[in-house]
């Protein structure tokens, strides 16, 4: 779990997107044992990140109910895929919400490890027990709250990808059988869903990157040594999913023909330009290029004016702050006098003479 949170922790709360699922499992005491799926659910916009809730309603070879987040349709997502997610599964307690009991982590989903959870979750002697809350009419309510990069599309060199992840709290993964999603499959463009040669070679210590990226990334690091020093404290795993992305879109931006981009592959590079914002690259000297392949200028162009009008703005809000505090400090002395008024009239004319007097 350390290379998740490692990861998770160079987020700021502006780029992490949050959800909340809730699955209300009916008549739960008549459930045979073995596995129940839930509705599958979204983290996003497009329904490119689909999730199910796992439930192994009398223990997964344990006396505990166990629950596990599932990526929907993990068998048929591209070569290389990974997902970063922070997640928390609740059992709900019906009749006093401060007993719900909660177990949250942090893990990277990939190929090998599609779903990932908790076999502990509650004893199967305190869910039964109807006069606990966990089960009131024979319904046991689950939530599932999952927070993930608002980059979607995590295109990880498989090597990074399948790398073991620590579990917290000691619980291991499940050992499910592969899942499928009920729509049809995507077919990407190659510069999204594989790896250009397949041979890699270490970068900088930053980790294994494909050959035909390499050349790309150390033109560019020499040119631009901002790329290389962001990089300087990150782990491993990470810095080699960042330039394993930064070598994809060079990769493109040198081969690729933006005039053949199907519509699925432009939203595709719109979310690999996405995945890189997460890493705090500079990425002003590409962005014109980018914006360029994708048929964007007029967009780039409208980007630009709406900065220009966010400076200016800037500038009436701070001096209308100015202004007001100016205006705050005459309030103040108003205040003061008019106050001073008043108990000059209400004071009478002892207190009016000594009013006047001179300070001493």
């Amino acid at each position: 779990m350390e290379a998740a949170m490692g990861r998770w922790n160079t987020l700021a709360p502006e780029d992490i997107i949050t959800v909340t699922f809730v699955w209300r499992i009916y008549n739960f005491s008549t459930l045979s044992k073995g596995k129940k799926y839930s509705n599958i659910f979204i983290t996003d916009d497009t329904g490119d990140y689909q999730w199910r809730v796992l439930v192994y309603p009398k223990g997964n070879c344990v006396d505990h109910m166990s629950a596990y987040l599932d990526v929907a349709g993990a068998s048929e997502l591209p070569l290389g895929w990974s997902r970063l997610a922070r997640f928390k599964l609740t059992v709900r307690n019906e009749l006093d919400r401060r007993r719900s009991i909660t177990k949250e982590t942090v893990h990277i989903f990939d190929k090998n490890d599609s779903d990932w959870g908790f076999t502990s979750l509650i004893p199967l002697t305190v869910l039964n027990d109807h006069t606990q809350g966990y089960l009131v009419n024979d319904t046991c309510v689950i939530e599932a709250n999952v927070s993930v990069p608002k980059a979607l599309t995590t295109l990880a060199n498989e090597a990074s990808s399948s790398a073991p992840v620590q579990h917290l709290g000691g619980e291991v993964p499940m050992n499910a059988e592969p899942t499928h999603a009920d729509s049809p499959v995507v077919k990407e463009e190659p510069f999204l869903s594989s790896l250009p040669s397949g041979v890699t070679s270490n970068f900088r210590g930053f980790g294994e990157i494909d050959n035909a990226f390499v050349p790309l990334l150390e033109e560019v690091c020499s040119l631009r040594p901002s790329l290389v020093e962001c990089m300087q404290d990150q782990c491993e795993q990470f810095t080699q999913w960042a330039f394993t992305t930064l070598g994809r879109l060079l990769h493109f931006l040198n081969t690729g023909e933006p005039q053949k981009l199907t519509v699925q592959s432009r939203q595709d590079l719109r979310k690999l330009w996405e995945e890189l914002q997460v890493f705090k690259f500079d990425l002003s000297w590409v962005e014109e290029d980018f914006v360029t392949a994708l048929g964007m200028k007029d967009e780039l162009e409208r980007a630009k004016k709406l900065r220009e009008e966010m400076n200016t703005l800037d500038t009436q809000r701070k001096r209308l702050k100015a202004e007001l505090a100016a205006v705050e400090v005459n309030f103040e002395e108003a205040q003061q006098k008019a106050a001073d008024i008043e108990r000059l009239i209400d004071g009478g004319p002892q207190y009016r003479t000594k009013l006047l007097e001179p300070p001493s």
